[in-house]
């Protein structure tokens, strides 16, 4: 997958949590507090608001070639999906969240 520069994963924290420990007040929660809640089989995904302080404006890290490992990793590889929830890039066969 090439990046488009979306700059989605630098936007926002991705968490999971277990369907067992999900429930409709948790989703009153979220959603009252601005994160996306994205049901999955097996597990819920949570997108949390958190802009990285060093994404510029033009979605551009300002320390890329210094960026730590967690950035230069594909967030959505540990998780087996193809990319994450509001991920722009263009790949066939990609996962589709909305």
């Amino acid at each position: 997958m090439v990046c488009s520069k979306c700059g989605e994963c630098c936007k926002y924290i991705f968490t999971t949590i277990s369907k067992q420990l999900f429930s409709n007040d948790s989703l009153k929660y979220f959603k009252h507090r601005g994160i996306e809640v994205h049901q999955l089989e097996g597990f819920t995904m949570l997108k949390i608001p958190n802009r990285c302080s060093l994404l510029t404006d033009d979605n551009v890290c300002s320390v890329y070639s210094l960026r730590p490992n967690i950035c230069r990793e594909n967030p959505g590889d540990k998780l087996g999906i193809v990319r994450m929830p509001g991920c722009t890039d263009k790949k066939e066969g990609d996962l589709l969240w909305y």
